[in-house]
């Protein structure tokens, strides 16, 4: 199965979105426990870092093109946007500072 933004029946569209979504949210709750914190710093956590990154800006990217094509966005696919959005940056700050700070 891949993801087609092009696909033209909407609700094909809407269920495909809605099952990359979920794909990427399951990613990011199975990963997101091995991601480094300042209390608990480890070099081996970037490749969940990296994994949970990728995973909310996959989806995010899907969500919208569902939001755009559809013309109507669920709710629950705007709350799942914006949690992943800001969890998307939060990764990308902490993930630039601890860089930094080696």
């Amino acid at each position: 199965m891949r993801w087609d933004p092009t696909r033209e029946n909407i609700l094909f569209l809407n269920q495909s979105a809605n099952l990359y979504a979920n794909y990427y949210q399951l990613q990011i709750a199975v990963h997101r426990p091995f991601i480094p914190s300042p209390r608990k710093p480890s070099p081996l956590s970037f490749p969940s870092l990296a994994i949970c990154t990728n995973a909310a800006r996959s989806c995010i990217h899907v969500l919208d093109v569902q939001a755009k094509r559809s013309g109507c966005p669920t709710y629950f696919n705007q709350v799942r946007r914006t949690f992943r959005g800001r969890l998307w940056i939060r990764h990308s700050m902490r993930a630039c500072s601890m860089r930094a700070c080696v």
